[in-house]
């Protein structure tokens, strides 16, 4: 089960009047900056700025926008600017968005071990210190995903459908076609399918590589 969605429509209890704003989230290294790509190339506007460019992790950039990394501090007038379209958040973050939006969030999932070693390279790649066990922060990183998903779950302004990086990968059509009706609105899917590198899949993990898609599921995981 790749392709899950809350089991109560959070849509269906959003403040009518609320305007509403779409998310990409996910542990870092787990598929956002691809995913924020596809619906770039599928026809939705996004907010990101230049405050952290491409290179050799991420060359085709990371669409992120400076402000989000403000919301902690209580910096929340940007959002006005992400109304109608779509911006990155990482799972970390998610709690800082303010209620008085409505979300769409779709949610990127990635096999641990994989995110971890992307992680490591990438510090790597910059100079700076890996200094952590990487079985350790990969349950450090269950445990997180556990608490962001309940914690999702009861935010009413909040509707969440969670996609797997591999899957996304391996059969982009089926899963990319779960989008639109979540996200209320036409994409162009076959765009969003070319932009897909399978070359910049890397630091993969076997068991994954091994595994078969599966069918999709409404419920969290």
């Amino acid at each position: 089960m790749m392709v899950l969605t809350q089991d109560l429509n959070a849509s269906s209890f959003f403040k009518k009047e609320q305007p509403l704003i779409t998310v990409v989230s996910g542990l870092p290294r787990s598929g956002t900056s691809m995913m924020m790509r596809m619906l770039a190339a599928a026809g939705m506007h996004h907010l990101s700025d230049n405050h952290r460019i491409s290179d050799e992790s991420n060359p085709n950039g990371y669409f992120e926008y400076s402000g989000v990394d403000r919301m902690a501090k209580g910096d929340h007038q940007w959002l006005e600017n992400a109304v109608g379209k779509v911006v990155k958040v990482v799972s970390a973050k998610l709690q800082y968005l303010p209620e008085n939006y409505n979300y769409k969030i779709i949610f990127m999932q990635r096999e641990l071990h994989e995110v971890v070693t992307s992680q490591r390279l990438m510090l790597e790649r910059e100079g700076k210190p890996a200094d952590f066990d990487d079985s350790e922060m990969a349950g450090v990183f269950a445990d997180h995903l556990v608490k962001v998903k309940a914690w999702l779950a009861n935010q009413v302004n909040m509707d969440v459908i969670y996609l797997n990086y591999y899957e996304v990968l391996a059969s982009a059509g089926h899963n990319l076609a779960h989008l639109p009706p979540f996200l209320g609105r036409s994409l162009d899917l076959d765009s969003m399918t070319t932009t897909i590198d399978p070359d910049l899949y890397r630091n993969r993990y076997n068991a994954v590589l091994s595994a078969a898609p599966q069918a999709c599921d409404r419920r969290p995981s």
